[in-house]
């Protein structure tokens, strides 16, 4: 995957993430080599465009699909929006009518309401959720459901996300190894527990814990205190 998305001032002052969005003949130059030099199908994130003076979603999906791309996930902000304001649906809309190959709908996705919401507006072959994950990463599965069934799936209560977290940890730990695990997880942890009772607390706690022992036995004192809420 392609990242032509990222908004961050860094990233974009060297021309990457979604500076080339401002530079067609260097995208161009990337999509055509990065998809002859593997064997796996490429994608590409991108948002709507530089700013709203530069609309070039469509623009881009096609020139994607030509280069030999597989997919193309667009975020319905511009650069210079960064993250205020509104996704505006409507570009992926744009991009998707423009080629035949999949585009991923991104930008406002919070809820499954949402999630069924841009399928039927903008006829988007899936979806791309990023910030409406944090902390929330069963979001995904209620919006596959939702989309498929039309009903909601029930929440997870605090208890559940709980022990959702500390599987999650465990899978950490088992992929990345105890001491990366430990440290990436305090993010996720964080987000878990906002709007938690006494969430804030038990967050400022676990950051300063060093190993799997100590995070899983502290989640696991403060999943009991849950029981009694």
């Amino acid at each position: 995957d392609i990242n032509m998305g990222c908004p961050t001032p860094k990233i974009v002052k060297k021309g990457d993430g979604a500076g080339l969005l401002k530079d067609r003949v260097r995208s161009e130059e990337i999509f055509r080599e990065v998809v002859k030099s593997v064997s796996i199908p490429v994608s590409v994130k991108i948002r709507a465009g530089w700013d709203d003076d530069s609309i070039i979603a469509a623009d881009y999906a096609k020139l994607a699909e030509d280069c030999g791309l597989a997919a193309v996930a667009i975020h319905g902000r511009t650069r210079c929006q960064f993250y205020q304001g509104l996704a505006n649906w409507e570009y992926i809309k744009m991009a998707q009518d423009a080629v035949s190959i999949p585009v991923l709908g991104s930008g406002d996705l919070w809820t499954y309401q949402d999630a069924k919401r841009m399928i039927d507006q903008t006829g988007c072959a899936g979806l791309w959720v990023a910030r409406g994950c944090l902390g929330n990463p069963w979001i995904v599965a209620q919006m596959d459901n939702y989309i498929k069934t039309g009903k909601p799936e029930p929440d997870f209560n605090n208890y559940e996300k709980i022990s959702f977290m500390l599987e999650h940890l465990a899978l950490m730990v088992e992929h990345s190894g105890e001491r990366l695990a430990v440290l990436e997880s305090r993010k996720h942890i964080g987000w878990c527990l906002k709007n938690m009772p006494n969430g804030e607390v038990v967050r400022s706690e676990v950051n300063t814990l060093k190993t799997y022992v100590e995070v899983s036995d502290r989640l696991k004192s403060y999943q009991e205190t849950l029981l009694e809420v």
